[in-house]
């Protein structure tokens, strides 16, 4: 069943820090897709995706779950899904347990407007939102090191995107 079952969540975050915002952003998380081929489903996941109209768009990995040398059968499909989303302020993602196969989460997004963040972070453009990407192994360390929580600004609203929710440990 799973595989197959397409979960749409949706969550408001309310902060201080956002307040200077025009209007609400919408931030889309992509996870465990984990596929060998863009067919059906795929194409209605990314329906899905591109009908939120989202603002900036998060891969947590898993994205892709096939050999390297199988990977040019789902090129150009996988890159022509996500052409069709317009994320004003950028698409990012992480690698997670299976992009490795694929010749790393760099191999799966090549080409496209995805920028891979591993342990690393950027300043989303216009709007008062830091993005720190945390490679697969410290998304599973059970505390997210003191650089990462040093890192956020005052003024900054941070996201912290990995693959494995282990890192949040840290903060509750």
């Amino acid at each position: 069943i799973e595989p197959r079952r397409l979960e749409v969540t949706h969550a408001t975050v309310t902060s201080p820090r956002l307040r200077a915002l025009p209007k609400p952003l919408v931030v889309a998380c992509v996870a465990d897709l984990q596929t060998d081929r863009i067919g059906a489903y795929e194409v209605r996941a990314f329906d899905e995706l591109v009908a939120c109209e989202p603002d900036v768009v998060l891969f947590l990995g898993d994205s892709l779950q096939v050999r390297e040398p199988d990977l040019q059968a789902l090129l150009p499909a996988f890159p022509a899904q996500l052409a069709r989303i317009q994320a004003p302020l950028g698409m990012y993602a992480v690698d997670g347990d299976v992009d490795h196969f694929a010749g790393g989460v760099q191999r799966v997004f090549a080409g496209t407007r995805v920028q891979v963040l591993i342990d690393d972070d950027v300043a989303l453009p216009g709007v008062p939102i830091d993005l720190t990407g945390l490679s697969r192994l410290r998304s599973r360390a059970r505390f997210v090191d003191r650089s990462v929580v040093e890192s956020v600004r005052g003024d900054r609203f941070p996201i912290v995107m990995g693959h494995a929710p282990d890192f949040m440990l840290s903060v509750v």
